[in-house]
């Protein structure tokens, strides 16, 4: 396993496989962070990689060692660029449940609105590639059904009706976007309410 690139295979998946397993399961920190640093000792020089940070931000979280899931989690956003956006989202949770745990309600609010941020970055991509999908989808279909009836020398009926379906599906893909936009917001400024409540509560 040492062999050239079977690093970048073979950690990710005994932390996957074993680390994560272990963690869920509350098996015991020390034993696990010991296994963890014996394996990186003999497949990446010791070091702990710059991917493995954010099991390492939820190894010190689960420990109540704040302060070294902090560091963790503000060295992956330091290096955002090495991450995908789910990894992004996963740090901010953290880091909302570490400042939750400090009772640092207002930066643990911080956190999460960019946990939502992100998010809703995430699901926008995802939307917009199912829109596109949906469109290039019924647009052949139209251009199929329009060539077959132009060679059977029919009228343009078929082809108006297309278009027609083709206009509704796209009032229907837009008015169910914004109506996920329209809870969403409902469900921040909610979510501010009762941060500013709690806030006065505390004051």
């Amino acid at each position: 396993h040492k062999t050239i690139g079977a690093t970048d295979r073979i950690i990710p998946l005994y932390e996957d496989l074993v680390v994560k397993t272990r963690l869920d399961a509350k098996g015991d920190i020390a034993s696990i962070k010991r296994d963890l640093r014996a394996y990186y000792a003999a497949y990446n020089q010791g070091e702990i990689p710059l991917q493995s940070y954010g099991l390492w931000q939820d190894i010190y979280l689960k420990a109540s060692q704040l302060d070294s899931a902090e560091m963790f989690g503000k060295e992956i956003l330091r290096n955002r660029q090495a991450f995908n956006a789910h990894k992004i989202a996963g740090c901010y949770s953290l880091l909302e449940r570490i400042e939750m745990a400090r009772e640092n309600y207002p930066e643990a609010y911080r956190y999460v609105k960019q946990y939502i941020a992100v998010m809703d970055s995430i699901n926008q991509e995802k939307e917009e590639a199912l829109v596109l999908e949906l469109e290039q989808k019924y647009r052949n279909r139209i251009l199929n059904q329009s060539y077959e009836n132009l060679k059977q020398h029919n009228d343009q009926q078929r082809i108006i009706t297309g278009l027609v379906l083709l206009f509704s599906l796209s009032l229907l893909v837009a008015g169910l976007l914004y109506l996920r936009k329209w809870r969403e917001n409902a469900a921040l400024k909610m979510r501010e309410a009762e941060a500013e409540k709690e806030s006065l509560g505390r004051a």
